[in-house]
């Protein structure tokens, strides 16, 4: 078969470089506080970001369902991407502790995401989302630790 793939990949590291990238744009979305742009930013991200899965699986890398599900952060990304497609979870869910809400927030100054000398506006706000037991998790956090989880996965 020919390549028919758009995308320029070539492999995981190639998704993974572009997970950086979207990365880059969620933040600036946050920077600049466009609704639309963050959501789509976001959307594109987690999508990304779950379905690297299916490179690694044909790199020979065979436990990548049993590490997505180890970790919650991972977890978290792959049932936004299934809700997100499907419009609810027609799945069961990986998270042991389910997705509760997604809900508008101000920024916080806990947030590791965001240093003092970035350029998001102190009055910014982002998107946490919450599972039931309480727990929750800003979206530019979330992005931040789900590249550095699969960084530490392909590059131990």
């Amino acid at each position: 078969m020919k390549d028919i793939s758009i995308s320029g990949f070539k492999s995981s590291d190639d998704v993974l470089n572009k997970l950086k990238r979207d990365y880059n744009l969620l933040y600036k979305a946050i920077t600049i506080q466009d609704s639309t742009e963050i959501n789509d930013a976001f959307i594109n991200f987690y999508t990304y970001a779950y379905h690297i899965k299916d490179w690694l699986k044909l790199e020979g890398f065979s436990s990548v369902e049993e590490y997505i599900n180890e970790n919650v952060e991972l977890s978290v990304c792959a049932d936004l991407c299934n809700l997100t497609k499907h419009k609810e979870l027609n799945k069961r869910p990986r998270l042991k502790d389910p997705l509760y809400e997604i809900y508008k927030s101000g920024i916080r100054a806990s947030t590791s995401a965001y240093k003092a000398s970035s350029s998001v506006p102190v009055n910014a706000t982002t998107y946490n989302i919450k599972l039931t037991s309480g727990k929750e998790f800003e979206i530019l956090y979330l992005a931040q630790k789900i590249i550095t989880l699969w960084k530490t996965y392909i590059e131990p």
